[in-house]
């Protein structure tokens, strides 16, 4: 499957870097969430067979089945269905689906251990839900992803995550490493399209967070 060259960027990372958190964030159409997908079902793919628990948390289970599931159903070429616990199975390892967005949405993650997780739409997701699902992911070489447009710059995802890109653990393992992406990232996007919405997308804030990807204020200052 081809990758556009910033997605090979971070595939290239979590191959040969191991961070334990990855991050993709900036803007919207870019590529972002897909190259984590692939990823994650890469490293479900690792322990395939060990009945494992891996989780994919997203604002809501309808946004988490459109932005998540429908890809991979198609990478993986079979329907993936929701048992009662909300979970599907892959790889022979159960896969949960937790909305993320309320501030109770912690509780949904506790008492048990995760060998993995993808977040989708970080930011659209409560702070305690976030910390709460990468403290679950603590067997033996668990990955946390995480893909989110940007909003204002003193967001928690940024600040607790984004701004630490290449911190490190005692061990030498990368701990955190994050990609910016920008629209003209995307380079399978159909030109025209791009052409389209970068015309029609207004200066300032909008441009810079949904174009360029950027973390700007409300003023449009760029961090």
């Amino acid at each position: 499957m081809e990758l556009n060259p910033k997605q090979q960027e971070v595939w290239d990372s979590f191959v040969k870097e191991n961070p334990k958190i990855l991050i993709c964030s900036g803007a919207k159409r870019a590529g972002k969430t897909f190259v984590l997908i692939l990823l994650f079902l890469a490293h479900v793919s690792k322990f395939k067979g060990q009945g494992l628990s891996f989780i994919i948390g997203g604002a809501t289970q309808s946004t988490i089945r459109r932005n998540v599931l429908d890809d991979c159903e198609k990478i993986l070429g079979k329907s993936l269905k929701l048992d009662k616990s909300n979970a599907v199975e892959i790889f022979g390892n159960k896969v949960y689906c937790f909305g993320g967005s309320n501030s109770d949405s912690w509780k949904q993650a506790r008492g048990f251990t995760a060998a993995g997780a993808l977040l989708n739409e970080a930011t659209a997701l409560h702070d305690m839900f976030v910390k709460e699902v990468i403290s679950r992911c603590s067997y033996q070489d668990a990955r946390i992803l995480m893909d989110t447009n940007p909003e204002n710059p003193s967001h928690s995802v940024k600040t607790d995550y984004i701004d630490n890109d290449g911190q490190m653990l005692e061990s030498g393992r990368v701990n955190i490493r994050s990609f910016h992406f920008s629209l003209f990232d995307n380079i399978f996007l159909d030109p025209e399209y791009v052409e389209s919405i970068v015309a029609a997308t207004p200066s300032g804030m909008f441009f810079d967070r949904d174009i360029e990807g950027f973390w700007v204020s409300a003023q449009g200052v760029v961090y």
